[in-house]
C-alpha cells in the first residue's frame, strides 16, 4: 500500500482533506524554528513538506522522540483530541458489540501471596470501532488483553471471575480447540516483545503461511503469495527473499512488522495491538498506523490499541480506557478525555506531557512534570482507591473504600469519588 506523508494526497484514489492552511502550518514551522533543534531545521527546509504536511499529520508521526517537546508547544490537549478521527457515518461505527468484557478478574498466585492483576474489567466494543488503552507500565493492560484469549500461563495465573462474550460465546468457557481455532482467525493479536514471540527455529514464511493454510484454508502455493503481500505491506524489502529467512536474521523493528504482518493474515474480526509500533520509526510507524485504519474501514475491523503514547491515541482512538492499578479508572470518548479529563491519574497523565512555553520572548524550558510515588502493590484485593497515596485529592473515603465507576456524562465514565453525586 503507496504511504504519502503529505498532507495534500491520494489515497485509494480519494481526496484526503487538509485541517490546516498552508498559512497557519507555515508560522507553525516558524516557531519550531526557534526552538534550535537541528531535526526541526531539516524538517522546515524542506519545500514539499512545509508547504504540504499539516500538524493532524505532524502529531500522528512525530508525537514522540526529538520532537515531542515542538510539537507540544505547538498544540493544546484539546488541539490534540480535535485531530482524533470522528465516525462521520452509522456505518463507521455500528452494531452489535463484536466483544462485551464484564467484571472481569485475574490473579497470579505466588510464593509470595496472591497478586490480583485484574480487577473488574468492563468494556465493549463495536465493529469499526478503536479503543485506545492506556496507562503505565504495570497498571494492568497487557495481562487484561492476554486474559481475553487465556493466553497466560495457568498456573500461576487465574482468572476468578468475570465474562468475555464474542461471537455468541463466552471465550471463558470455550473449549480448548475452539479456542485455538478463534486464535489467528477471527482475532488477531499484536504482541508486545516481538523478541519472544516468533519460534526462533521455523522461518518466518512458516509462521506466516501457517494461519492462513489453517484458518483461511489456502493452498501452500497460495498463502506463500498472500506472505508476500503482507511482508511488502508492512514495509519488508525484499519480501520473497525473506520468507526463508528465520527470526534471528531480523532486526527488532523488522521481527516487529513480521508480528503485524501474522496478526492481519487472516483479516480479524478483532485486532489487539500490545503496544505495536514501540519497536519501529516513524515513518513505517505511520505506514502501520494507515494500514491499519484502512482494514478497519474496509472490514469493519474492531481494534484495542495499548500504548503510552498519548499522541497517537489522540489520533486514531474512538473511546480510550486509561488503566491503573489493574482496573479502568476512566472511559470517554477521545475528545472528552482531552478536553475534560475527570480523574485525577488522568489529569496527571496529560500534565507529563513535554511541553515548551514561548510567554514573552521567553523560551526556557519548564522543568518536566512527574507523578510522585510508585505504583500500588496488588497483594490482595483493593479495599481503597489505588491512586490514593499518589493523589492531590485525596481525603479519607478515598483510603476507606475503592470507589466504583460514576457517570459522568454520556459516554464519559470516572472512577474517583470526586464524581460522586450522592
Amino acid at each position: 500500500m503507496p504511504l504519502n506523508l503529505l498532507g495534500k494526497c491520494r489515497v485509494n484514489g480519494v481526496q484526503k482533506r487538509r485541517v490546516h492552511s498552508v498559512s497557519s502550518r507555515n508560522a507553525a514551522f516558524e516557531r519550531l524554528q526557534c526552538g534550535g533543534n537541528r531535526l526541526s531545521r531539516t524538517l522546515c527546509t524542506l519545500p514539499s513538506i512545509t508547504c504540504e504536511l499539516s500538524l493532524q499529520l505532524l502529531l500522528r508521526f512525530f508525537m514522540q522522540g526529538r520532537l515531542r517537546c515542538e510539537i507540544m508547544a505547538l498544540v493544546s490537549p484539546s488541539m490534540v483530541a480535535s485531530s482524533a478521527p470522528q465516525p462521520t457515518t452509522e456505518s463507521a461505527v455500528s452494531g452489535e458489540p463484536v466483544i462485551t468484557v464484564d467484571n472481569l478478574h485475574t490473579v497470579f498466585h505466588t510464593q509470595d501471596g496472591d497478586v490480583h492483576a485484574v480487577n473488574g474489567v468492563t468494556f465493549s466494543l463495536r465493529p469499526g470501532e478503536l479503543l485506545g488503552v492506556v496507562g503505565e507500565s504495570g497498571s494492568g493492560k497487557s495481562v487484561t488483553m492476554m486474559s481475553l484469549l487465556r493466553l497466560l500461563p495457568m498456573p500461576p495465573a487465574e482468572i476468578t471471575s468475570g465474562e468475555v462474550h464474542f461471537g455468541g460465546q463466552d471465550l471463558l468457557k470455550l473449549g480448548t480447540n475452539a479456542l485455538r481455532d478463534l486464535r489467528g482467525g477471527d482475532v488477531g493479536f499484536i504482541f508486545q516483545d516481538p523478541m519472544t514471540s516468533l519460534n526462533p527455529v521455523f522461518t518466518v514464511g512458516f509462521q506466516l503461511t501457517e494461519p492462513l493454510r489453517i484458518h483461511m484454508g489456502l493452498s501452500k502455493a497460495d498463502a506463500m503469495e498472500r506472505a508476500v503481500e503482507l511482508l511488502e505491506l508492512v514495509g519488508i524489502p525484499s519480501a520473497r527473499e525473506r520468507l526463508k529467512d528465520f527470526p534471528h536474521q531480523f532486526s527488532g523493528g523488522m521481527r516487529q512488522r513480521v508480528m503485524i504482518a501474522i496478526a492481519l493474515a487472516c483479516d480479524p474480526k478483532l485486532l489487539i495491538a500490545d503496544e505495536p509500533t514501540t519497536a519501529l520509526d516513524v515513518t513505517v510507524q505511520a505506514q502501520i498506523i494507515e494500514l491499519v485504519k484502512e482494514l478497519r474501514e474496509r472490514l469493519g475491523m474492531a481494534i484495542i490499541w495499548i500504548t503510552h503514547d498519548l499522541g497517537v491515541v489522540a489520533g486514531i482512538a474512538d473511546r480510550v480506557a486509561v488503566m491503573y492499578g489493574g482496573q479502568i479508572v476512566e472511559y470517554a470518548e477521545v475528545k472528552h478525555l482531552y478536553d475534560d479529563p475527570k480523574h485525577p491519574y488522568t489529569k496527571a497523565l496529560l500534565q507529563t506531557l513535554p511541553s515548551h512555553e514561548f510567554a514573552h520572548g521567553d523560551t526556557r524550558e519548564e522543568r518536566l512534570v512527574s507523578i510522585p510515588g510508585q505504583a500500588p502493590n496488588l497483594k490482595g484485593p483493593l479495599k481503597a482507591c489505588p491512586f490514593a497515596p499518589r493523589c492531590e485529592y485525596v481525603h479519607q473515603r478515598c483510603l476507606d473504600e475503592n470507589p466504583p465507576m460514576f457517570d459522568v456524562r454520556d459516554g464519559q465514565q470516572s472512577r474517583c469519588w470526586l464524581e460522586d453525586q450522592t
